[in-house]
């Protein structure tokens, strides 16, 4: 390098503060990078629970570059990943993966070809900068969160104020529907003198099934055990959860399933099948934010199921 790392950091951070989505800020990291060391660069933004890259931006090496949105398997060992956070050399490359979340990482790559006199310079920057673009990320994401609980209440004033209890879950079930980017979504009532769940309204591509129209015990599938737990569950490969009633359906491939409760009590369940993925053919799980959505939206609903 040609200019003093303290140097370059600060005009980094400078670039960095104009900025406020993680993504402009981590192409910008790569592109400095790379014009700096010469060396190709990466960053992925990794969903660490299905270990699935959501996001990448490179420069400099042979495979095509520019910022990119897509859902692919990530190329190092998942538990390998799980077990390591910060900086390591491997394979040629420097790497650095740090959490920003309980569902994202970041994972940053630069090939070294080798020992590079510049590697403890890079960290340097590095570090000097992840903190201004974490706390951005952060901020952001917590707007989001206020915002959705916003939604969540506006939701449920607005099916709540509905005469027609019927009308009122179908707008429910599509509200969930187009919230968590679901293919389809199911509300699901209680009855305390039979101790089953029943679909009582749906939205989206719901097909009939013999589990459609018949009474599910407590306990049983899984939205039976999410009300006898009183859990959520967020399955990223339903049909294959020993929990999953066999034969009900043969298209599910991820299902968010929350708790309705009343002071303790069973209510209901909402159900939230197939998120929708428009960029590549894998299917991934329901966002933590469509989970904790969902709770909120359960809460705010639980008048609504008083005999439904």
């Amino acid at each position: 390098m040609d200019r003093g790392e303290h140097g370059i950091a600060e005009e980094m951070l400078r670039a960095v503060s104009s900025y406020r989505g993680i993504r402009k800020n981590l192409s910008l990291i790569v592109d400095v990078l790379h014009a700096l060391t010469g060396k190709p660069c990466s960053a992925f933004l990794l969903s660490t629970r299905e270990s699935l890259v959501c996001w990448e931006h490179s420069k400099g090496w042979k495979a095509d570059e520019g910022p990119s949105l897509r859902l692919t398997p990530y190329r190092l060992d998942a538990v390998e990943m799980r077990m390591f956070e910060g900086w390591e050399t491997r394979g040629g490359s420097l790497r650095l993966l740090r959490s920003l979340d309980d569902e994202i990482s970041l994972v940053l790559r630069l090939k070294t070809g080798g020992a590079l006199d510049d590697a403890s310079a890079v960290r340097d920057i590095v570090d000097g900068v992840l903190p201004a673009v974490i706390g951005y990320y952060r901020r952001e994401k917590n707007k989001r969160e206020r915002a959705e609980d916003r939604q969540a209440e506006h939701i449920a004033k607005t099916v709540g104020g509905l005469g027609d209890k019927r009308k009122a879950m179908r707008l429910l079930a599509a509200a969930v529907c187009k919230s968590t980017e679901a293919e389809r979504a199911a509300i699901l009532g209680y009855s305390d003198r039979e101790e089953a769940l029943w679909v009582i309204a749906a939205y989206g591509r719901m097909k009939e099934s013999p589990s459609f129209s018949r009474p599910i015990r407590l306990g049983e599938g899984v939205a039976g055990w999410c009300l006898l737990n009183r859990k959520t569950a967020n399955l990223a490969d339903a049909r294959s959860d020993p929990r999953y009633i066999k034969g009900a359906y043969d298209d599910i491939r991820t299902m968010l399933c929350v708790p309705v409760l009343e002071e303790g009590r069973p209510r209901g369940a909402i159900c939230a099948v197939n998120r929708i993925w428009p960029y590549s053919g894998i299917s991934p799980g329901f966002k933590l934010a469509d989970q904790r959505f969902l709770e909120k939206l359960s809460r705010e609903t639980t008048t609504l199921f008083r005999s439904v």
